[in-house]
């Protein structure tokens, strides 16, 4: 037979384990309550958003409104032209600069460029000279040249006041 001579600490131990246990499950219990808030939170959520997808499912397909076909196609062919252009010709970037070191070597003398652009893979000139001969010059080389297939004279306009004679040809380069 044991003879127990502090039984105040057994007494105080067994209040420690009652409360451990009532702090365990206080806390499970919370975590339960807060995951189940959560929980309810996301479905309210989901809820609301399924409603508004819902809604503006409807009002759409109650929308009768012309789709703009023809627009559409023009400017899907549009695009297609301009990327059979762009593989057609096909210009790497050395090829680019080997049009304008070309366009550097043809230059007659006396010939003063102003503009030059290159838009819809063609290279249109700009510029200005005192002789028409220098133009003719300038075409004549640019079409004996192996990088262009045509050259076109846009125009000519000569000012009375300076004498000079500005121009504009168009280059298309060869394929």
């Amino acid at each position: 037979m044991a003879i127990n001579l502090l039984p105040w600490r057994e007494l105080q131990m067994k209040k420690r384990i009652q409360r451990y246990f009532f702090i365990l499950v206080s806390i499970c219990f919370l975590i339960s309550m807060v995951t189940l808030i959560l929980r309810y939170s996301f479905h309210l959520t989901i809820l609301e958003y399924e409603a508004k997808n819902n809604h503006l499912a409807k009002i759409i397909a109650e929308m009768k409104f012309p789709v703009e076909t023809k627009k559409i196609n023009e400017k899907f062919q549009m695009l297609s032209e301009q990327t059979e252009l762009i593989k057609k010709i096909n210009l790497s970037n050395a090829d680019f600069w080997k049009i304008f070191n070309n366009l550097g070597k043809n230059l007659p003398d006396h010939i003063q460029i102003k503009q030059l652009i290159w838009s819809n893979l063609e290279l249109h000139l700009t510029g200005m000279t005192l002789r028409p001969e220098q133009i003719a010059d300038l075409i004549q080389a640019l079409e004996e040249s192996s990088l262009f297939s045509q050259v076109i004279m846009e125009g000519v306009n000569k000012d009375d006041q300076s004498e000079n004679i500005q121009f504009s040809i168009k280059a298309i380069p060869k394929v």
